[in-house]
């Protein structure tokens, strides 16, 4: 072993442990602190998926709604809702909430088993007035069965 500053057989010069120990720290702790101070603070407001009801009299289109509810509108308008029958872990389907928060997802009964759904809404980042708001995910369990034709 060649100690700190000796010269290798190669002419490379091994630097001391300690400078690139206190050099790795500095920088690590120069990245650690900038990720730690956001550039502005995100609200975080509360979301809540619901689902009002299904209309299972057609067996093809089977058809499931609901509503996504907030304190902010800006949190009910253009969330991203996926249906999934929960049985067999399979997407009955997906779609965006009209300005008023309410959605729709219409499949075909003969492709998607009866049993239990779940919704879920995703996370939403809103960039408004300067500000982030950060809209939160959801997931209902919907235990009705979907009635056979």
């Amino acid at each position: 072993m060649h100690p700190p500053g000796a010269n290798y057989p190669s002419g490379e010069r091994m630097l001391p442990t300690v400078k690139i120990c206190a050099a790795s720290l500095v920088a690590a702790g120069t990245v650690i602190a900038g990720a730690t101070i956001p550039a502005h603070a995100a609200g975080s407001v509360e979301s809540t998926v619901t689902v009002t009801g299904f209309d299972g009299s057609d067996v093809d289109h089977v058809k499931f709604f609901g509503k996504v509810k907030s304190d902010k509108a800006i949190c009910e308008a253009g969330r991203h809702v996926v249906l999934r029958q929960t049985d067999d872990g399979v997407r009955a389907g997906a779609d965006t909430t009209n300005a008023n928060g309410r959605w729709s997802i219409v499949f075909d009964g003969n492709k998607i088993n009866p049993g239990h759904f779940k919704a879920i809404v995703d996370r939403k980042v809103v960039k408004k007035g300067g500000h982030r708001i950060v809209c939160a995910a959801d997931t209902v369990k919907y235990d009705g069965a979907v009635p056979q034709g």
